[in-house]
This record gives structure tokens, sequence and C-alpha cells, in this order.
């Protein structure tokens, strides 16, 4: 071991940096151009805040982030298949700008831009993962190279911890003894940018695996992952049966179920996708009756759950009303209901189209000029104005919900409808 390490270490070299640098130069040239020019505008931006609003910094900053992510994402689709897709990286780049002209431009989008972007990253995100294996037989293999692109992804922005905080000192201390200056907070926001974008961005691509590394068919399930696995489905059956317990205790006594209990079966489903997930590969790996029940089973006991979602949706919006959150969790529901009957018709032989269905019904809801959160403002304004002209005969009550409807106008949209109508 020590033999081993001590070559490690000698292989450290000034030339060794060099030649590992310029080859992930080479191999990301297009991503590592979206990188720099992100870290040289937000470097501008800290030193000139006042150039553009602080929305559109936002906006901008986004966009390179997903030019950064869209150009790795074809990188290894071409390494993977072994071919050029060059009009797909066309179109595909040629989308992004439309859509940012459609956003920043037009302003079709509004204020869900926030959650456009969000969407438009994950599917980027996602897309990385299984872009490259869209021609396998399962989906061990991108599985394993999600594991090794997370690992990377948690190392990198640490290692560039590192030469953050002690260069951060080393100015804080030896600037003031030295030269009587004092840095300024745009100094050590320079600083932060640099060690924390541009390098652990190179960091991480010099570590994205290629070749036959990329199709590793044995599984690789560390034992800390099974140990945290055990405990998360102790976890998730205790949750299961919480919720049931309230599904019995509604139906004895008769009662329709809160409205806020859609949003508990939510994250309830969204762990039980997750330990199918666990369980899909552990039953590649071993013959376990234990899993095999559980992936076998699980989406059927998910499905009364489920119709507790549902009521609990209605209830919501039948109180208060469209919004653009419920517009979303009752889509949520429905893909729920859809995975839970593809898994028990399939019995679950791939999962890839989970994340990548959910994916891109996110997006198309989030990122297309009419979305969730156009409808919910038109409806919640068209409600006001049709309220407002029955104003006179409406008891206290009322008035309160439509104020608290033109407040939730102003908060989250900005349009200010408290003005009386003429």
């Amino acid at each position: 071991m020590k033999t081993n390490m001590k070559s490690t270490i000698q292989n450290i070299t000034p030339d060794a940096i060099r030649d590992c640098i310029l080859a992930t130069l080479q191999r990301f040239p297009v991503t590592i151009g979206y990188t720099a020019l992100f870290a040289l505008v937000a470097m501008t931006f800290v030193w000139h805040p006042n150039l553009i609003e602080g929305v559109q910094q936002v906006n901008i900053l986004s966009f390179l982030a997903e030019g950064a992510l869209l150009a790795l994402d074809m990188k290894l689709w071409d390494e993977r298949t072994g071919k050029k897709h060059l009009w797909q990286q066309i179109l595909a780049h040629g989308m992004l700008i439309g859509f940012a002209v459609e956003w920043y431009v037009l302003g079709s989008v509004g204020q869900g831009l926030v959650t456009a972007h969000i969407a438009i990253i994950l599917n980027l995100i996602v897309a990385c993962v299984f872009l490259p294996f869209a021609g396998e037989k399962d989906d061990i293999p991108a599985v394993n190279f999600a594991s090794r692109l997370l690992a990377a992804g948690v190392k990198a922005p640490l290692a560039g911890l590192v030469p953050t905080v002690a260069l951060s000192l080393l100015i804080m201390v030896s600037f003031p003894t030295f030269f009587d200056i004092s840095a300024s907070v745009e100094d050590y926001l320079s600083i932060a940018i640099f060690f924390q974008v541009l390098f652990p961005v190179l960091l991480f691509l010099s570590r994205v695996v290629k070749g036959k590394r990329m199709t590793i068919q044995k599984l690789e399930v560390p034992s800390y992952v099974r140990q945290l696995a055990s405990i998360f489905i102790v976890a998730v059956i205790t949750y299961m049966c919480i919720l049931y317990c309230y599904e019995f205790h509604i139906a004895l006594a008769w009662e329709l179920p809160n409205g806020g209990v859609s949003y508990l079966v939510a994250v309830m489903m969204g762990m039980c996708l997750l330990l199918e997930t666990y369980l899909y590969f552990i039953s590649h790996d071993e013959n376990s009756h234990t899993s095999s029940w559980f992936l076998r089973w699980m989406p059927l006991l998910m499905m009364p759950l489920l119709i507790l979602m549902s009521i609990g949706i209605c209830r919501r919006i039948s109180d208060y009303g469209i919004t653009a959150s419920r517009l979303y969790l009752a889509t949520l529901n429905v893909w729920f209901y859809v995975v839970c009957i593809i898994m028990l018709k399939t019995k679950v032989r791939r999962i890839h189209w989970i994340p990548i269905s959910f994916c891109a019904i996110f997006a198309l809801a989030s990122v297309l000029p009419i979305n969730f959160n156009s409808v919910a403002r038109d409806y919640i304004r068209n409600d006001i104005y049709q309220k407002k002209e029955m104003r006179d005969k409406m008891d206290i009550k009322e008035m309160e919900d439509l104020y608290e409807r033109e407040v939730y106008m102003l908060k989250y949209y900005g349009i200010d409808l408290m003005q009386p109508t003429k």
C-alpha cells in the first residue's frame, strides 16, 4: 500500500498536471468555454453590480450554466456512440437560444422563470446520465456512470474549498500587515468564483471516465450505501404505515382528508421510488426474495395512498382555488398513477424511463409560453375581476379571501390588483 501511494504521489508532477489540463481542454472545449464565460460574467457582475438588474444577471448566468451542461451531454453522447451528432448539437443549442429569446425578450414565462431554469437544468443533468446509454439493454452502466459523476461532483468543490479558504486567510492576514491594504468583498468573491466554479469544473471534467470504463456492467454498491438503505427502508415502511393509519382514520370517521396531506403523500411517493430504484439494482446483484417481493408489489401498496393524495388536492383546490404549485402537484399525482401502473405491468424491468418522463413533463409544464405559472396567473386575475364586480354583495369572509388573493398576485406575480375597478 505504501509503495502504491508513494508511486501515486510521485506521478503528481507539473508536467502531469499540465498534460491533464490540456487533455481536459481538448476533450471538453465547449463546456469549458461556457464555464470560463460564466466565471468571467459572474466576476463582472461582482465588480459592477448595477450593470444590469439582478433578475437579468441570474438569467444570463443560468443560460451559461445550461449551455455548459448541454455541451457536456452532447460530448458524452458522441464518445459513447463513436460518431458525431452535429445537427443534433446545432438543434439543441438553437433551442436553448430560442428559449432564452422567448424568456428574456418576449417575457412569456414571466414569474415562472426560476422554475423554467430549474426544469431545463434538471433535464440536462438527467440527459448527461442516460443519453449516452440509450441503447443499453439495462440501466446498470448508466447508474455506475452516474455514481462516478456524483462522486466527482462532490469532491471537486470540496477540493476547491481548500485554496479558497487558504488564499482568503492569507490575504486577510498579510495585506493589512505588510501593505496596509484591506481586501474588499469583491476580492474575496472573485477568489471564490475562480476556485468554486472554474477550478472545480476543470477538476470534475478531468475525472469523467470514458471508453470501456463508461460501460461497466458489474453493479458497484458500496457497503455504506447498503447500510444507509437498510435505515431508509425502515423509514419508508414506517412513513407508509402512518399514512395508512390516517387513511383508515378518515375512512372510519367518514370525513375528507386535510388538504395538506397531498404534500405528505408526494414525499412518501418520492421515497418509495428511490427505494424501488435501489431494489431494482440489488435484484441484479443478489437473489433476495424480500427485495423481489417489495420490488414487485410496492407500486400496488402505493395506489390507496395516491387516492388519498387525489382527494387532498381536490379539497385544496376547492377551498383555495388554483395556484401554480397545486397544478404541479395535481400533475405529479397523475404521473404517480401512471408510474405505478407501468411498474405493475412491466414488473420493473427498466427504471430509466421514470426520471426521464418526470423531467420531460416538468419541462413541458414550465418552459413553454403557456405554462402552469401563466395559467394560474390568468385564472387568479380573472377570478379577482369577477369577484370585484360582486364586491357589494360580499360578506366579511369573502372580502378577506379577495384581499388575500390580491396580496398573492402582488407578492408572486408583481401585479397590483388592489385598485378599485372602474
